[in-house]
């Protein structure tokens, strides 16, 4: 009995020797059970990590550390989106709209609708023509200005400079009086902002290919400077068709089908260039002509290309189209 009493002494004894410190970091079964305790928590327990001899802290394993670099983690990805991002994000849709305005149009074209869409109603190119009547001094003055610009276009000059292989005419030049004031072309859409001038049709002595020289005004718009889709229809139509014509048998003949394909707007005050050909893949037959064509600007850019095809009414024979006739059968 008295030896174990010393011994409980002596235990307790030296137990109250040693410095004890408050538990507060995780115990030993908490490592085992590979817990998360909280950072301050595990830089608690390696704070009291005991030393070498040398003064380096004993890790025969990496527990510790390997759950920090965990807690730094989930820590990160706690924080939300980094800013960059987001403006990252933003710049990257700014600029594929930007690419995408920029490609649907060109910087030419986008300058143009800009200037006029802070142009004053008072101070735009419509308010300069007047509705005067294609006979007016006015409107003559003007028609006389841009016919004087036809003449001196290089294309008029070089196709006139080759009478032995084109042949050249004004349409409804030699129509009567009544005959034009039903007409679209000539009486509707005819002064001073439309057709101020008739165009100059070209025709090669096989009657094979065309070229129309048009000037087209700033009243024939459907966006502001731009020329109405429907207008170059027209052009298209009527230009084609005096091809075709050329090559039925009673040179009269109506539209069957036209189809387009708009590739660049069209803008107003300025001389477009039709050209139209036989396809060689569809020669006439018989009542039926097909003819291709497209809408240049002077700068030789594609702006319309067409596809049509007419056809001779049957009693053709009967209908008279003497311009055409007369035309045709010239020279």
């Amino acid at each position: 009995m008295s030896r174990s009493r010393n011994f409980c002494f002596l235990q307790s004894s030296f137990s109250d020797l040693l410095p004890v410190k408050p538990a507060t970091g995780p115990t030993l079964r908490d490592l085992i059970l590979n817990t998360r305790p909280s950072q301050s928590a595990v830089i608690s327990v390696l704070q009291r990590v005991p030393t070498s001899p040398t003064g380096s802290r004993w890790r025969a394993y990496s527990t510790s550390s390997a759950q920090l670099k965990n807690i730094t983690a989930e820590q990160a990805t706690q924080t939300g989106p980094r800013p960059w991002t987001s403006i990252t994000l933003i710049s990257l849709a700014t600029l594929s709209i930007g690419y995408l305005v920029g490609t649907s149009y060109p910087p030419s074209l986008m300058s143009q609708l800009v200037i006029n869409s802070f142009l004053k109603p008072s101070s735009t190119s419509s308010s300069s023509h007047p509705h005067h009547h294609h006979d007016s001094p006015e409107a003559q003055e003007i028609t006389n200005a841009i016919e004087s610009q036809l003449h001196q276009l290089q294309i008029v000059k070089q196709l006139n400079a080759q009478p032995d292989r084109w042949l050249s005419f004004r349409p409804f030049n030699k129509l009567a009086r009544h005959q034009m004031s039903h007409s679209l072309t000539y009486s509707t859409l005819r002064g001073p902002g439309k057709f101020a001038i008739p165009p100059i049709v070209f025709i090669n002595k096989d009657k094979t290919e065309a070229v129309v020289v048009v000037h087209v005004g700033d009243l024939m718009c459907g966006h502001d400077g731009i020329v109405h889709g429907g207008l170059l229809a027209t052009i298209c139509d009527e230009g084609l068709a005096a091809l075709a014509f050329s090559n039925l048998p009673n040179m009269i003949g109506v539209t069957a089908s036209l189809k387009l394909d708009y590739k660049k707007p069209v803008l107003a005050n300025q001389f477009i260039i039709l050209r139209s050909w036989l396809p060689g893949d569809r020669a006439p037959k018989g009542r039926k002509v097909w003819a291709d064509g497209r809408i240049e600007n002077l700068a030789g850019d594609v702006l319309v290309e067409a596809e049509s095809l007419f056809v001779e009414p049957k009693g053709a024979k009967f209908i008279s189209n003497s311009q055409v006739k007369e035309f045709m059968t010239k020279g």
